[in-house]
């Protein structure tokens, strides 16, 4: 199966509406947004229909997918999803009898400019913080990117990611 990124338009939200399911770790610092986020993977088989079957579930339970990957080769793989609703999106994939795990990421919005990566990465190195995986995408024209990344120190990243 190929890889997959999507990322629409992320919706404004206060501490209130979306500390259910994220907390905002710093404010805009130079044009980054980091956001610790938890992350719902679902695990299917490696066939078609298997991503619509997950989203289309979602959709009628009315939970928002705001960013997904999904990769892997084998009978099965995971579909890595951030949605508005961890708890919800739980219920409705485990009523379709899929396993599904959670873990916290980060969620970063970083300008779109040459060396932003390298510079991220670097100090994540630098603090012996190494990135599990990550996934990310640019809209065409866009100035800003989402990044997800699951690295192995949430707190140290996001200590070292200040003012990127």
């Amino acid at each position: 199966m190929g890889r997959t990124a999507v990322f629409p338009e992320r919706p404004a939200f206060t501490s209130g509406t979306f500390s259910a399911y994220s907390q905002q770790i710093e404010a805009r610092q130079k044009g980054t947004d980091v956001t610790k986020a938890k992350q719902v993977s679902v695990w299917v088989s490696s066939s078609p229909g298997q991503i619509a079957r997950v989203a289309r579930a979602l959709a009628r339970a009315r939970v928002d997918i705001t960013a997904f990957a999904s990769y892997g080769s084998g009978d099965e793989i995971p579909v890595r999803l951030l949605v508005d609703s961890p708890t919800r999106a739980r219920k409705v994939l485990r009523d379709l009898d899929l396993r599904v795990t959670e873990e916290d990421v980060l969620r970063l919005t970083l300008p779109d400019k040459p060396g932003i990566l390298a510079e991220l990465a670097e100090r994540l190195a630098g603090a012996h913080i190494n990135i599990n995986y990550s996934y990310a995408t640019v809209a065409k024209g866009a100035k800003k990117s989402d990044l997800v990344l699951a690295v192995s120190d949430i707190m140290g990243a996001v200590k070292v990611l200040k003012g990127l």
